[in-house]
């Protein structure tokens, strides 16, 4: 769906699959920040356009107590054509390694500083690399409202992303580990040093599958 931006005409692309049903959700411009709203109830007969700017006293949040729009970002896909990468940490130091290993391997830094920050971020962006520790803001792996969304996604949306997982107690390129744990790699903290080199082949093998995966579909007459 395409829709504008009524304070500074900004045109944001955002698939139809990522917009609440039944709700209406306030989000921020990536170009000018304005508060703005997407309407995801059915629209009656010449009703006005899906994106506004917002009202106080006319729309409701998804959470009443809680305004989301400072979270709810859709950001500008146009920026510099990079695919994206959303990556969440403990610490400065996990931040600024992944942040250089991320750009190394040509994706756009996007941080996440909170599980529903995260969240946010997933409901209205496409991410194509997802990079999480398992002790994410000290909430068990088990128990993460961030892994508990991914596990939910839409395979369509799901089979797009790369979900790296890390910690202590996991053993880097374990493929039955990541399997476990819906992860496509799972990565040692001791390892971070070595993430870009871990990551580079697990890209490509991905890349390589989903191309197959796409033709395959082509040639069924699927898509």
């Amino acid at each position: 769906m395409e829709v504008l931006c009524k304070n500074c005409s900004a045109k944001l692309n955002i698939p139809e699959d990522k917009i609440p049903k039944g709700q209406k959700v306030r989000v921020s411009c990536p170009r000018c920040h304005e508060k703005v709203i997407i309407d995801g109830t059915p629209l009656e007969p010449e009703t006005a356009p899906l994106l506004e700017k917002s009202r106080e006293d006319q729309v409701p949040l998804l959470n009443p107590d809680h305004d989301d729009s400072e979270e709810n970002v859709i950001l500008d896909s146009s920026k510099d054509g990079k695919n994206l990468a959303l990556v969440m940490s403990n610490n400065e130091y996990e931040t600024n390694v992944l942040k250089t290993s991320v750009e190394e391997l040509d994706y756009r830094f996007v941080p996440a500083e909170t599980p529903r920050k995260a969240i946010s971020m997933m409901r209205f962006n496409t991410f194509d690399l997802v990079i999480m520790p398992d002790t994410f803001n000290d909430i068990p792996l088990e128990r993460n409202p961030v892994l508990d969304f991914l596990n939910h996604l839409p395979m369509s949306v799901r089979r797009h992303m790369i979900f790296v997982l890390f910690g202590e107690s996991l053993k880097s390129n374990d493929r039955m580990m990541g399997f476990t744990m819906s992860a496509n790699v799972v990565v040692n903290s001791q390892d971070l040093g070595k993430i870009t080199d871990i990551l580079m082949p697990a890209i490509s093998d991905h890349q390589m599958l989903y191309r197959i995966f796409s033709n395959t579909l082509e040639e069924l007459g699927k898509i």
